[in-house]
């Protein structure tokens, strides 16, 4: 069984992601990100976008198609104690971009959203001065057995 390229599928959820306009910094999976220092209550809301992916089963489907349903993560991080607006319209401009029964093609992969749903804010532990909200998109790829 071949198993899903995971790289193609980032490739087409961040192609997805970037055409979204006035996007903040974005720290992509397995990078190394310092977001900016907030302790200032001045200047304007500084936003960042943090992404994670997972493969949650992999099963091959009769008619020789190598069905995966997996999901990726945005959260949308807001200095703590500074509104909620920016990072709200950024969470809902995610999740409608995402709209599920949409169809979205890389190399040998087709994936359909099936579900997007926004989270409540949470803190960071690690981050004490940030609150973030996380946009889950649901979805189902296809790729061809070899």
């Amino acid at each position: 069984m071949t198993m899903l390229n995971e790289s193609q599928v980032r490739t087409i959820m961040r192609t997805k992601l970037q055409k979204l306009s006035n996007l903040p910094n974005i720290s992509w999976e397995n990078r190394p990100f310092l977001p900016p220092d907030v302790t200032t209550d001045v200047g304007p809301v500084v936003l960042w976008i943090q992404e994670h992916q997972r493969t949650l089963d992999e099963t091959q489907s009769a008619i020789g198609m190598i069905q995966t349903i997996g999901e990726t993560l945005y959260s949308v991080y807001t200095p703590k104690g500074r509104g909620t607006k920016e990072a709200d319209d950024l969470s809902k401009s995610i999740a409608e971009s995402f709209e599920p029964t949409q169809s979205l093609t890389g190399i040998n992969e087709t994936i359909v959203i099936e579900h997007t749903e926004r989270h409540p804010y949470r803190v960071d532990p690690d981050l004490p001065a940030w609150v973030f909200k996380t946009v889950s998109i649901r979805w189902r790829a296809f790729n061809p057995t070899s």
